[in-house]
């Protein structure tokens, strides 16, 4: 039998607000609890498992599965559950013990090797056991970088929300349905705990990774897994490297430093654009505030024509429709140049288009030399 201990901290989400921090100072004497309460879809998805609940809820709520009650008391839990969680947070103990000899858990392990062809691949050993979930977790989360990868490379920040947000849906349906087959091969360290956090990965209220806090207001708490610690500092580095990077290089020319500036939208914060001193003062500051739009607009290939675009539009030689990012001449307002600035581009640099672009520049030479 091997034993594998494994923490994750269930945190409340900070929420700051005015009164909050006009009475700091009071707040932080008082320890704060919020509950971990019951909700009817969470409950559908725990009593689902049947055999995952009979496995370990026993032990928990002390009743049989056989008994006559079993089906009422076990609704009855989780239609009543509430669990304070204080300020500090609660770390759980979601680790599980292995042991391939455990006689509740041969049906399962015969079940698992007859679908499994190839002999070595056989459950055998109590780290056979282990590795039998925890590889197919760790293919779900190469998948689901694979997919914020290719995310990340769509500059259209709408289809790249919505190619986000179905990775991280995808990657957590996945993970709770092969969370809910790990009893088949081990037991939990700590019952309650584990289906605590069985239980939060289905509880609307708690976002399963710290960077999910903000998909819903309604959300009160998230999990924050070691893993993710260190991952979350070694990101941080990385990016302050980036920053500081991408801000030298971005600051070697005015140019460079209002074309930054009006690709992120930034332009009527400015009322100076020949203050270099200023500008390099008000871009050190978005690089910060706004970090990772500044990493991904300042290492974009096309951020002089994107500026530049964007310094048209800002004169009235090209308009953009409100509310969406259509962008036209209006001279023909029919017919749109692009419906995304990656359609944009492309259109600025077909040579075809070369003489209408041209006359987009010398409009803006003109307006430019009569101010």
């Amino acid at each position: 039998m091997i034993t594998r201990n494994k923490k994750i901290h269930l945190k409340i989400r900070k929420v700051s607000s005015a009164y909050a921090i006009a009475n700091s100072d009071r707040l932080a004497e008082v320890q704060i609890v919020r509950t971990i309460g019951s909700s009817r879809s969470g409950v559908s998805r725990m009593i689902s498992n049947s055999e995952e609940q009979a496995a370990i809820m026993k032990d928990i709520i002390n009743i049989s599965p056989t008994s006559s009650s079993w089906n009422e008391e076990l609704a009855k839990y989780w239609n009543k559950l509430s669990y304070d969680i204080p300020d500090s947070g609660k770390e759980l103990e979601i680790g599980f013990t292995y042991d391939v000899h455990a006689i509740d858990k041969q049906h399962y392990i015969n079940k698992i090797n007859s679908n499994i062809s190839v002999e070595a691949k056989k459950l055998k050993t109590d780290e056979d056991l282990e590795k039998y979930i925890e590889e197919r977790i760790e293919s779900i989360n190469m998948n689901f970088l694979q997919s914020i990868e290719r995310a990340n490379s769509i500059k259209d920040a709408r289809l790249r929300d919505k190619m986000t947000s179905e990775a991280y849906k995808i990657k957590y349906d996945q993970i709770v349905t092969i969370e809910g087959e790990r009893f088949k091969v081990g037991s939990p360290i700590n019952p309650f705990e584990y289906m605590l956090y069985r239980w939060c990965l289905v509880y609307g209220d708690v976002a399963n990774e710290k960077s999910l806090i903000n998909k819903s207001s309604k959300i009160r708490f998230y999990l924050h897994s070691q893993d993710e610690i260190v991952k979350e500092t070694k990101s941080k580095q990385t990016n302050e490297k980036n920053r500081l990077k991408l801000l030298v290089k971005v600051t070697e020319s005015l140019d460079s430093i209002t074309n930054l500036i009006y690709a992120m939208g930034e332009a009527n914060g400015v009322s100076d654009m020949t203050d270099e001193i200023g500008l390099y003062d008000y871009v050190t500051k978005l690089s910060i505030t706004r970090e990772s739009d500044f990493i991904r607009i300042a290492s974009d290939t096309n951020l002089s024509l994107i500026g530049k675009i964007e310094k048209y539009i800002a004169s009235g030689i090209l308009t953009r429709k409100l509310g969406t990012n259509i962008i036209s001449n209006p001279i023909t307002p029919d017919e749109p140049i692009g419906s995304t600035m990656e359609e944009v581009i492309d259109y600025f640099k077909k040579a075809s288009n070369k003489v209408v672009v041209q006359e987009f520049e010398d409009k803006f030479k003109t307006i430019n030399e009569t101010k």
